[in-house]
């Protein structure tokens, strides 16, 4: 079953927020960055259900050169992206965002 990706915005400014930080530590790290994000939401909308749930309904995928996780969650037609943060963040700033993403439903 094809299932429509959505990328939040929240999710979006993630990925726009890292992708600046690695740009200003090399010229073009920045793009390789995008990338490799690019790749692994290619992964997640082809095969959304092979990542490890981390809560209830929540699934992570992690890049592979960059340490950083996709948090997102599967339903009937479509898989939404919440979260893209550094591994090595607290998980309670993922968590919190989570929590305020899915309240909004």
């Amino acid at each position: 079953m094809s299932r429509w990706l959505i990328v939040r915005r929240s999710a979006k400014t993630d990925i726009r927020d890292a992708r600046r930080w690695y740009e200003l530590r090399r010229p073009g790290l920045g793009r390789e960055f995008i990338g490799e994000v690019d790749a692994t939401l290619a992964r997640v909308h082809a095969m959304p259900m092979q990542f490890i749930e981390v809560m209830p309904g929540v699934r992570r995928a992690l890049t592979a050169r960059f340490p950083y996780a996709v948090y997102f969650r599967v339903e009937e037609k479509r898989v939404i992206v919440f979260v893209v943060i550094h591994t090595n963040r607290d998980s309670e700033v993922w968590q919190q965002r989570l929590d305020e993403e899915l309240g909004e439903r």
